[in-house]
């Protein structure tokens, strides 16, 4: 039963990746500040690149797990992707040092007012949008993605 409970879970997520409502539709106009304050970041600046949104919280077990993999595809693949972690949660001092001590190096902004969360209709984390190089929304993956289903996005937004 928990095989099947499992199997479904997966396999929603995977019909999910390019069937949700936003895919294939353009990426909404937002303006994000990095999360060490200094920058502002609008997400159009990226058209031209594909681009990896990671939606996440420093209290999201499942978002801890997967920003190894998505830092590992950053560096892996800089001269064609973009990652980019999202933070929906206020607690910035806490992000901060969650990523300092798990070593990710990939662009971090903060989405304290909640207009990028709202515009891509983030519901739960983390969650994964893959935006192509036209600025259409690609993929849309929740829940703990493997690095095979990630890259298979990657590549079809290309």
């Amino acid at each position: 039963m928990m095989v099947c409970a499992l199997g479904f879970v997966i396999a929603s997520r995977r019909v999910l990746a390019h069937h949700h409502a936003l895919v294939g539709t353009p990426t909404p106009a937002l303006k994000l500040t990095g999360l060490s304050g200094d920058e502002v970041v609008d997400l159009s600046a990226f058209k031209g690149q594909v681009v990896v949104l990671d939606f996440w919280a420093p209290w999201c077990g499942p978002c801890r797990r997967q920003m190894p993999i998505l830092d590992e595809l950053s560096r892996r693949r800089s001269k064609d992707i973009a990652v980019v972690g999202v933070l929906v949660d206020p607690d910035r001092a806490g992000a901060r040092a969650l990523l300092r001590s798990i070593g990710i190096g990939y662009r971090q902004l903060d989405d304290r007012e909640g207009a990028a969360a709202r515009a891509f209709s983030v519901s739960s984390l983390p969650s994964v949008v893959v935006i192509d190089r036209q600025g259409r929304l690609a993929a849309y993956h929740t829940g703990l993605t493997t690095a095979g289903e990630l890259e298979a996005s990657i590549d079809a937004a290309r």
